[in-house]
């Protein structure tokens, strides 16, 4: 939701942006002089879409500078962005040349009530699903989990860890749906 005088501008759960703060932090943030470090992204919306991955934060809200930064950081290289579109206003540069890490290991979202795994840009995307409310959820067969109140389907959410040795992302499901696991394959860039 974003107010601006106290006026309510957008509402529901289908406009989706990033801001210029929101951008320049993430950013900021991928500066790594240390080397051999991951990043994992974790959203509501996916970061970035495709036939799997729907309803994706909006490229034209902030969504394709964010994707711009995360390509540049895998890369090892320097990235421009500027838009003027109204409330979602940005000018970006970052410059990740000399930065010692690279890798991101996967891009964690929720919203789609479904158990997914896909790679766009050669990025690991895992979509988790949820339970609760009577909405329908998804395991990661793709057969609905039915929602019971107080029971262990009452809910549904993952406990992530990673096995950097073996390569290996795994979740842990407390509720409805089952474990999974991934396995992490990091890209080689030539400069």
């Amino acid at each position: 939701y974003l107010y601006d005088d106290g006026i309510l501008r957008y509402t529901g759960q289908h406009t989706t942006g990033i801001s210029e703060e929101q951008l320049q932090f993430i950013a900021e943030a991928l500066h790594f002089q240390e080397p051999d470090w991951g990043v994992i992204f974790f959203s509501h919306h996916p970061l970035r879409g495709d036939e799997l991955f729907s309803d994706a934060l909006s490229g034209e809200n902030g969504g394709d500078a964010l994707w711009g930064i995360i390509d540049a950081y895998k890369k090892k290289k320097s990235y421009q962005h500027t838009s003027n579109i109204t409330d979602f206003e940005h000018e970006i540069s970052v410059d990740y040349t000399e930065n010692a890490s690279d890798e991101v290991v996967a891009c964690i979202c929720g919203h789609l009530h479904r158990d997914l795994q896909t790679k766009i840009d050669g990025t690991l995307m895992i979509c988790t699903t949820a339970c609760g409310f009577g909405q329908t959820a998804y395991d990661a067969k793709g057969e609905a989990i039915t929602w019971r109140y107080e029971s262990a389907n009452e809910t549904a959410f993952d406990i992530f860890s990673i096995d950097r040795v073996n390569k290996e992302i795994f979740a842990v499901r407390v509720g409805a749906g089952m474990n999974r696991s991934f396995a992490i394959e990091k890209e080689v860039y030539e400069p």
